[in-house]
């Protein structure tokens, strides 16, 4: 749902434009999708089989398979170039996408752009253009476990509790380059963003370094979670949306406080909370923590779910009218939000202007409102993710 001038929607050339949920068929027709991800104008969707399946623009190659004519960007193809190779996880962002293998590998193709547009996706001596084909961008004995993307920067988990991060750098997004260094590289080059390096946390004690079992990309912020339930932030964080209580971007990781009450301290947040999920757009944050959905960032256009009258936080604010649902994943768009509840239902709040949050028009929700329409009735919403212009559910059920 949502718009689809680019064949983001995947529903052929003739549907652009999406109020309520329509169900993808072409190439996807009678195959069981696990998992759907939208980058910035493009789908990525991956099948319990291990394959892969693009459809949107092609422009920077994000879909990794050659398109010779708009109908073949407008409807789900294979990217047959992973031909062979098991892939158990997709991420994408604004012009790239990423799949990782089941041997932990990641695979990569597209392009990272920055302030000054598009600086390259491999590193030297490939040139600074689009990779418009999978190639291998993260390979090591310390095997990729989870792979999550922002608009224009990626992590990488590892086995061994490491973080790996590549791309854009200059909102502090990679959590390990100086701000000095952020602008492609400075004096040190392009290849200190364009190939995948670990994030070094700052202790005392070599005991104390932190053992990452979790990551989630903002759009231009990153968060980890570390076995013992702890929350590192870094990244853009002009309206308070790395949940420190401040508005200062961080170039490194920052621990976040006990309880999400803000501030740059120390101590345990979660206690390896089960229930836990966290996703960023570009100025806010929502957070899943044992059921609860808290947000903070900033509040135009109604993306932080607390009312029209409410004030920006500047920490995590629990969104009251969700008090008593069972939330089991958060999603977070450009300017808007969603969470997906046990039972499988959808609530949406934020921008309306691009049709995203599957209401009936296009005005701005201040409130989480429930995603209702005819081709999801009798289904259960699995997980739901946001593009620049359009969001996807991915649900299950026989439906009508």
């Amino acid at each position: 749902m949502g718009q689809g001038d680019t064949g983001q929607l995947g529903l052929g050339e003739d549907m652009v434009e999406r109020k309520k949920p329509h169900p993808v068929g072409g190439a996807l027709e009678g195959l069981r999708v696990c998992q759907v991800e939208c980058g910035g104008m493009h789908t990525v969707a991956l099948t319990g089989e291990g394959k892969v399946f693009t459809w949107g623009c092609n422009d920077e190659g994000a879909l990794g398979r050659p398109t010779n004519s708009e109908a073949e960007a407008f409807t789900p193809g294979l990217v047959d170039r992973l031909k062979g190779v098991k892939i158990v996880q997709v991420s994408a962002g604004d012009s790239h996408t990423a799949a990782l293998s089941e041997a932990g590998t990641v695979y990569g193709w597209g392009i990272f752009r920055d302030n000054n547009g598009a600086f390259g996706f491999l590193p030297p001596p490939s040139p600074p253009t689009p990779s418009p084909s999978p190639h291998i961008i993260y390979s090591a004995p310390n095997k990729a476990l989870k792979i999550t993307s922002g608009c224009d920067h990626m992590a990488i988990v590892t086995e061994h509790g490491d973080i790996y991060t590549v791309g854009r750098a200059e909102q502090g997004q990679l959590g390990r380059i100086a701000e000095c260094f952020s602008s492609r590289g400075g004096r040190k080059g392009i290849s200190l963003l364009l190939k995948p390096d670990v994030v070094r946390v700052r202790v005392k004690r070599k005991a104390d370094k932190p053992k990452f079992t979790d990551a989630f990309c903002g759009s231009y912020q990153t968060f980890a979670v570390t076995e013992k339930g702890e929350v590192y932030a870094w990244g853009m964080n002009n309206y308070g949306q790395l949940c420190t209580g401040d508005k200062v971007d961080s170039f490194q990781p920052i621990l976040l406080k006990d309880g999400w009450i803000g501030g740059r301290g120390q101590g345990r947040v979660l206690g390896v909370a089960k229930k836990f999920g966290i996703s960023s757009g570009q100025h806010h944050t929502v957070v899943c923590c044992g059921g609860d959905v808290l947000t903070c960032g900033r509040k135009e256009y109604g993306r932080l779910g607390l009312g029209e009258e409410s004030e920006e936080p500047g920490v995590p604010a629990l969104v009251e009218s969700l008090k008593g649902v069972k939330v089991a994943s958060v999603e977070a768009g450009g300017s808007c939000s969603f969470v997906v509840t046990e039972t499988g239902e959808v609530y949406s709040w934020g921008m309306g202007t691009n049709l995203q949050l599957g209401m009936s028009d296009d005005e701005d929700v201040w409130t989480p409102q429930k995603v209702t329409g005819k081709k999801i009735e009798n289904r259960k919403v699995l997980s739901v993710s946001v593009g620049g212009q359009h969001t996807v559910l991915l649900v299950s059920g026989d439906g009508e």
